[in-house]
């Protein structure tokens, strides 16, 4: 019996160990979100998007202590989706200035990769940006533009095949701020990266003389098969406050 206690104890030791090689909620992280990452036949991980803890902001009224969000880390397991990801992330990257982030991937014959999406909520308007990772010989690669690749959410980001003879590449476009209320029609600019076979390189630039309404499509000017639409934020990431509120320390 003595012999059993022993064993016992040793398996629960080293359940307790391996426990703590496996990604989770901590008292510095919360989980936002898991999600397939499929990058090819060959290449089925499993992501886990957490929300740091920030500074602790007070008690709320129901007694739970609050905290700002201190952004948000991402990470990348090579195992299925429904195993527990566990041991050394295939990639861990942490973003201080974001909310929420979500991980869409993207497969060319030129490129395949992800593109770590992050979300920066505002007052009037959110803020994005776009972090992107090339699978180059068997490892993500940061292959975004010098620069980054930012919007609100009255702009919008396009991989894929350009139009204007530009080949394949990344398109970013914004509202041009120069007058009139928030949500104003406004003139836009659009930003062309092409890629060269190792890196995204910029190549033109181009402002509308028309305005065009925020709340629309994506304007017609710029020319890309589809884009991506971020105004609706909670369709579009995982939901995510100012604040995270936990009951206890």
């Amino acid at each position: 019996m003595r012999q059993a206690a022993l064993f016992i104890i040793a398996l629960v030791a080293l359940t307790r160990a391996s426990a703590s090689e496996c990604l989770g909620e901590d008292k510095d992280h919360i989980v936002l979100s898991r999600q397939h990452v499929n990058m090819g036949q060959d290449y089925l991980y499993a992501g886990v998007i957490r929300q740091m803890i920030g500074k602790f902001e007070g008690t709320s009224a129901n007694n739970h202590r609050m905290y700002y969000v201190g952004g948000v880390d991402v990470n990348i397991f090579r195992v299925n989706y429904d195993e527990y990801p566990c041991g050394k992330p295939f990639l861990a990257y942490e973003i201080t200035n974001a909310n929420t982030a979500r991980i869409d991937t993207f497969h060319f014959p030129w490129l395949t990769g992800i593109d770590i999406a992050s979300e920066s909520l505002g007052g009037s308007g959110d803020g994005f940006a776009h972090e992107i990772f090339g699978l180059i010989d068997g490892k993500l690669i940061d292959v975004t533009p010098t620069g980054g690749l930012n919007h609100t959410n009255m702009g919008g980001f396009y991989i894929g095949p350009l139009g204007k003879g530009l080949g394949v590449g990344i398109a970013v476009w914004d509202a041009d701020w120069t007058d009139g209320a928030h949500y104003d029609p406004h003139p836009y600019v659009v930003q062309y990266y092409t890629w060269n076979g190792t890196k995204f390189v910029p190549t033109r630039k181009i402002a509308s003389k028309e305005s065009y309404d925020p709340s629309g499509s994506t304007p017609a000017f710029i020319e890309v098969p589809a884009g991506r639409d971020f105004n609706s934020r909670g369709d579009s990431f995982p939901f995510a406050e100012l604040r995270i509120e936990r009951d206890q320390p």
